[in-house]
């Protein structure tokens, strides 16, 4: 039985969906002044606009109520699915003003895109797009990479106690650093804050000495910084990193995106000198295994590349690979390079690391470590049973935050993910193989989409048919939220539009 939503649950909804549109326009003020700074004034413009917008429909939200409501769980799994469309439609304002997208549906796929720390962008001419708009969308992956909820109850919004775990959880967090949410929060932005300033600095010093000026390597510094971190991959030039012609940068990159991909809560216990702790964590283990295995295959996997130079092969073959399995969305190859050059082993590795893509509650999207470890080690639970004595009963146990039990309820909802990850990468391929695309690239870019890895062979780019564009986009929210958050919320909106056929009856009957 569904308990449905009454007008008073979407009042507190309402409301609190308001004071986060309020965050996203509070977010542009700081581009407004960055295209101004910069005399881009049209985009200044543009930003005001949208500012004005966000804040308007934000202020009518919030007056739903006037004060805060506890929240239960089913509230903040709607409110958590919600928010995620909500801000891609208020976010993409900016975007679609600016000429660069040739409706305001691509602009919401950058959005979207942005949000869900994916990377993939259908713009039409980013070589020639304002830099505050390029910032723009740094700062949305940021925003999402951290995690919408996660900011706001660092900054007090949503105040403490129950509402706050509920919201926490609901977007998909697990694990706490300090006894209460909201200073969990915090400590998961501090530390953010900190990596991006180290990062910016450390991304300046190969951009300057290649001829950037102070200001430039400021701020393409701070974007490449943003989008690796946060696991994302846009940037400010159609060609990405390789833009640059640096591999520092390349290195830089990757050592961002891979702190991007460990689980914030776990800097805590380095932070208080655990590092046992985080060297036992199931995921950090699954993490490493993974990463090699992915590492010996490429390495199988490049012979009789077309590359003549073995320095270059080994560069370029590597970073994309772990930049797919760092869910990072850079990529040091054009497309050719990737479809026809690596050869079909190398290209079914690339695809391969995009599968599993971090630990949960870090910056990454896509399939968890810790879902793959919990399996695997369900797996070597099930052959343990099989050799052991009749009246033996064999226990697993994985580390996170302290010892724990595998049990049947762990496995089964881990299974349930993963399956739902493989049919959507199945959906989002035939949906691409029916608009007319070759097989390997709707594959391709299908996993990237779910995984929210942001690699792409050409399917995701202007001009791409629009179901298919919806398709992504859809893939890409599912991916970023497990499927609850998204599946509740459709749920509830169904059951509230689409009353029940007793309250039909009953109603006819008065």
């Amino acid at each position: 039985m569904i308990y449905r939503l009454h007008i008073h649950d979407w009042r507190v909804i309402a409301h609190y969906l308001g004071i986060l549109i309020m965050l996203v326009a509070m977010a542009m003020v700081f581009c407004f002044v960055v295209a101004l700074a910069l005399g881009e004034y049209k985009t200044a413009v543009d930003f005001l606009l949208s500012i004005g917008i966000s804040a308007t429909v934000g202020a009518a939200l919030i007056l739903f109520r006037y004060e805060h409501g506890s929240l239960d769980w089913r509230q903040s799994l709607i409110i958590t699915g919600l928010c995620w469309v909500i801000l891609s439609l208020f976010g993409a304002l900016p975007l679609s003003m600016s000429g660069q997208y040739a409706s305001y549906l691509d602009a919401m796929f950058d959005t979207v895109s942005a949000f869900t720390t994916t990377g993939m962008s259908l713009a039409l001419d980013t070589d020639h797009m304002a830099l505050s708009l390029a910032l723009w969308r740094a700062i949305m992956h940021l925003i999402g990479g951290i995690g919408v909820v996660v900011i706001a109850l660092a900054l007090g919004i949503f105040g403490t106690g129950s509402a706050a775990a509920s919201l926490y959880r609901a977007e998909a967090r697990s694990g706490q650093v300090m006894p209460e949410i909201r200073q969990t929060s915090r400590f998961i932005l501090r530390l953010a804050a900190v990596i991006v300033v180290v990062g910016t600095i450390a991304c300046m010093i190969p951009l300057f000495l290649n001829g950037f000026s102070v200001r430039s390597a400021l701020v393409n510094g701070f974007i490449v910084t943003a989008s690796a971190f946060s696991t994302g991959g846009m940037s400010t030039h159609s060609m990405g990193l390789m833009y640059y012609h640096s591999w520092p940068l390349e290195v830089i990159a990757l050592v961002l995106a891979m702190l991007g991909c460990i689980n914030f809560v776990l800097y805590g216990d380095l932070w208080r000198g655990r590092t046992k702790n985080f060297f036992k964590d199931i995921e950090v283990r699954t993490l490493v295994v993974w990463v090699t295995a992915l590492v010996v295959l490429i390495a199988l996997a490049i012979k009789g590349s077309y590359f003549e130079d073995l320095g270059a092969m080994l560069r370029r073959t590597l970073f994309e690979t772990l930049s797919g399995a760092f869910n990072l969305g850079f990529s040091t190859m054009y497309m050719g390079q990737i479809l026809y050059g690596m050869g079909s082993g190398a290209l079914f590795v690339i695809i391969l690391s995009m599968i599993i893509c971090g630990s949960s509650s870090s910056a990454s999207g896509g399939i968890k470590a810790f879902r793959v470890g919990i399996v695997a080690r369900s797996i070597a639970q099930t052959i343990r049973e099989v050799l052991a004595p009749d009246r033996a009963r064999p226990r697993t146990f994985y580390y996170q935050q302290g010892k724990k039990l595998v049990t049947p309820e762990l496995v089964s909802s881990s299974m349930i993910i993963l399956l739902l990850y493989v049919v959507t990468y199945v959906v989002g391929a035939i949906v691409g193989v029916a608009c007319g695309y070759n097989a390997l690239p709707a594959i391709f870019d299908s996993v990237s989409a779910a995984s929210n890895t942001g690699l792409s062979l050409g399917v995701a780019s202007a001009g791409m048919p629009r179901v298919l564009e919806v398709t992504f986009m859809l893939e890409m929210w599912l991916g970023r939220l497990e499927f609850v958050a998204i599946f509740a919320m459709i749920v509830e909106l169904f059951a509230f539009v689409v009353p029940s056929k007793r309250m039909r009856w009953r109603t006819k009957k008065k």
